[in-house]
């Protein structure tokens, strides 16, 4: 059965938007208006489709779970994702019964394998035979790992171990803020302002940078809001602190992901938010200072070059080493975690970076993805030598890492620590903190980025090191 129409709303706080694809005579006619701004496509389907919302963990699950419930051993499915504005194929095939084990112990389960034909990413479910419902997800090249049903592991309800700090009784912001929108004409951007309880003519400011993905202004990851925790620790501080959704969050589907680097992704909006913070009568804009967090880290000392009257930076868990090696470590830290053979750990590691140089290999004109990057930004981030701008600057900067960040490690904070005292650089302030991990919360033994899906809050600690360091800048005006 091919339907005849498709539709879909998506709401936002700051918009809606609207896709409307039409199936056609073998092919797909796809409207989609957002923010005011119109998108047509064509393209061809065949017969037989499935259609998902969008591309991400929980409708590939659901289209596991209807083959699971089909009698066929083995299909090829193909799936229209409509918001992507294109088809993608796998196939799937059912195996033997096998047993399980999860936290110690054994379930007996059907391991259904699958593959995206587009770019050979593989991946597995694991299906409970009682009832059919998919209990375990995976896409070992990205070491992700999902678990899909709680009545089967009681241990995810469980956590007991990991020290949560104190979490927000409301999810009401604490302090005064303000509503604003800012930026490039094309893609102006929403934004949040907070401030102390305590009135001032002007404030010295803090402007919070994103890490990788499509992030809104809190930095949302599950439930964790890493940049309403600093912002409201350093309103409570004395500093009015802002924070404002990426473009790719805001405008994602309008971007063109053959063409994005870092720059449109990142720097040029941290540039506009400076700019914005200066024209202000009630910030002090001698005292602007920027905080970016992981790859906004990483891009910090770029942001600074362009934006020139920065008071000082912070790079919070920011890499120095390529995105190629920080994955290949993500991979074999959480492979040889789980119990992985060494040989197995290899073999995935070694097929990560044959798909990375595969990549690299492409033509402009193809969509072929590594972990969701194009070619065209791959090679925007492997030209940039943060380190090497970073020796390049005057101003303050604080580097902070959390000591058990299994993503961006202490051999980046080596990095950048090697490169400061080798230029001779004095301007360069560096803190580890021990026992937290890449959001700079809290972690009990070793990270795994699980415990990112349960709530918790930045360290009192990180906050007030912030703030001392600041004031420490402001004093010796």
């Amino acid at each position: 059965i091919i339907p005849e129409k498709y539709d879909l709303t998506i709401f936002s706080p700051n918009a809606k938007r609207n896709i409307s694809v039409v199936f056609k005579d073998g092919k797909a006619l796809l409207t989609d208006i957002f923010r005011g701004n119109k998108a047509e496509k064509e393209w061809v389907v065949n017969p037989g489709f499935e259609i998902l919302d969008n591309n991400v963990i929980d409708h590939w699950y659901m289209v596991l779970k209807k083959f699971v419930c089909s009698d066929k051993d083995s299909a090829e499915i193909t799936v229209v994702v409509p918001v992507l504005k294109r088809n993608f194929k796998i196939k799937v095939k059912k195996s033997e019964i096998k047993s399980i084990e999860l936290e110690n112990k054994k379930y007996e389960s059907l391991k259904i394998d699958g593959i995206l034909l587009s770019n050979n990413v593989k991946f597995s479910g694991w299906v409970n035979p009682e009832d059919g419902e998919i209990i375990k997800f995976s896409i070992p090249a990205q070491s992700f790992e999902m678990v899909l049903s709680d009545s089967i592991i009681p241990f995810m309800k469980k956590e007991p171990e990991l020290n949560r700090g104190s979490i927000a009784e409301s999810k009401k912001e604490k302090f005064p803020f303000e509503r604003v929108i800012f930026g490039i004409d094309r893609w102006k951007l929403k934004g949040k302002l907070s401030f102390p309880a305590v009135k001032k003519k002007k404030y010295p400011a803090l402007i919070l940078v994103h890490g990788s993905g499509p992030l809104d202004e809190d930095e949302t990851i599950g439930p964790n809001k890493p940049f309403r925790d600093i912002a409201e620790g350093l309103n409570q501080e004395g500093y009015a602190v802002f924070r404002y959704e990426k473009r790719t969050h805001a405008y994602g589907p309008l971007l063109d992901i053959k063409t994005l680097t870092v720059r449109e992704e990142t720097i040029d909006d941290a540039v506009e938010a400076v700019k914005y913070l200066s024209t202000r009568k009630d910030i002090d804009k001698k005292n602007i200072f920027l905080l970016g967090h992981s790859l906004g880290g990483f891009i910090a000392p770029y942001i600074a070059k362009k934006a020139k009257c920065l008071r000082g930076i912070i790079i919070a868990a920011g890499n120095t080493r390529s995105l190629k090696e920080l994955v290949a470590d993500q991979i074999k830290y959480r492979s040889l975690l789980s119990g992985l053979p060494e040989e197995d750990v290899r073999k995935k590691v070694d097929e990560v970076i044959n798909q990375y140089e595969s990549v690299l290999r492409s033509d402009y004109s193809e969509l072929k993805l590594w972990i969701g990057l194009t070619r065209k930004y791959l090679e925007d981030l492997n030209s940039r030598n943060p380190v090497q701008e970073l020796v390049k600057l005057d101003i303050p900067v604080l580097i902070i890492q959390g000591e058990s960040d299994y993503q961006v490690t202490m051999k980046d904070f080596e990095g950048w620590k090697k490169g400061a005292i080798n230029a001779g650089k004095r301007n360069v302030t560096f803190k580890s903190f021990p026992g937290l991990n890449h959001l700079f919360m809290k972690v009990k033994g070793k990270s795994t980025g699980m415990e990112y899906m349960i709530p918790g809050k930045v360290s009192d600690d990180v906050i007030k090191f912030i703030a001392s360091w600041m004031n420490s800048i402001i004093q010796k005006e």
